[in-house]
């Protein structure tokens, strides 16, 4: 092809391409997020009875031995970051956030709740527990009992008791609400334990559970009392019912002390988790291990 007719060819293309107009890029159909309206929880005691968005507004400190009640499904309570303080802690039967145990489709979230003797306790099914923050509980940080109990993002600190009548206690424990019936879809995930002391049992437990999830926790300073030995995980039985087919896996576990277990009871698989200060045998319960690191 000559010089000549290249040089026509470029012109008539480019007056082509002057020709086409430019078409705007058709405008993202994004979606509407709106605003979820919720009733306000302004005073304690307060029990919920009906289905529906809750909240509240500003931070609470109650002398009342229960802070929320929930008594109905379908309920989402959201306390965006504010709290609900015991003016004096205790009890150990005291419950910050409490429900029946046999609800359907629960949410608690952004909640932070200190001095009780139970920071949250509730059951049923679809049960989700997220971002939530307890400190000072005495008996347990956070318990859950029923299927599909999601348990994820929350922080549990200082849980002890000091009563000697009611000694032990569990930072975060999933259940099942009938001892005659294994639980499922059990993820406990992404929460952060620290500081439990004296007389607590552990920091995660799992009873009666089949193939629950227990993956990306950081289990810190457990600091049992006297020669006692107590366990970062526990995988237990509630009633007739054993917990079985467990999955651990990408857990930080440790303390400064030697009387504290990785896992106590039989976890199908333990993977990739990092266990630093426990007693040497850290996964010696584990069907199948692979991935951990242990540091005395």
């Amino acid at each position: 092809m000559d010089m000549r007719i290249r040089s026509e060819l470029g012109t008539v293309l480019g007056l082509c391409l002057a020709a086409t107009p430019i078409l705007a890029a058709p405008a993202l159909d994004l979606p509407l997020v709106r605003k979820q309206p919720c009733t306000v929880i302004a005073s304690f005691p307060y029990t919920i009875t009906a289905p529906g968005n809750y909240c509240l507004s500003a931070d609470h400190v109650t002398d009342s031995g229960a802070g929320i009640a929930i008594a109905s499904n379908d309920v989402k309570l959201d306390c965006k970051g504010h709290s609900i303080t015991k003016s004096i802690r205790g009890p150990w039967y005291s419950t910050g956030i409490g429900s029946e145990f046999n609800l359907s489709n629960v949410t608690i979230q952004n909640c932070r709740i200190g001095d009780f003797g139970k920071g949250i306790a509730i059951g049923g099914r679809n049960i989700r527990v997220l971002n939530n923050s307890i400190d000072g509980a005495m008996r347990d940080g956070i318990s859950s009992g029923g299927h599909s109990a999601h348990v994820i993002g929350n922080r549990v600190t200082n849980t002890y008791s000091d009563d000697p009548d009611h000694p032990g206690g569990v930072s975060i424990s999933v259940f099942p609400y009938d001892v005659d019936v294994v639980t499922t879809g059990q993820v406990i995930s992404n929460n952060v334990v620290v500081g439990a002391v004296d007389g607590s049992d552990a920091g995660i437990a799992v009873y009666g559970s089949s193939a629950p999830l227990i993956t990306g926790n950081q289990i810190l300073e457990l600091n049992p009392a006297g020669s006692m030995v107590i366990s970062a995980i526990v995988l237990g039985a509630r009633g007739n019912t054993s917990t079985t087919g467990a999955v651990v896996s990408r857990n930080s576990m440790m303390v400064r002390g030697p009387n504290v277990r990785a896992v106590n009871g039989v976890a199908a698989l333990c993977a990739n988790n990092v266990a630093i200060g426990l007693q040497a045998d850290a996964f010696a319960s584990c069907q199948a291990a692979t991935g951990n690191t242990v540091i005395p």
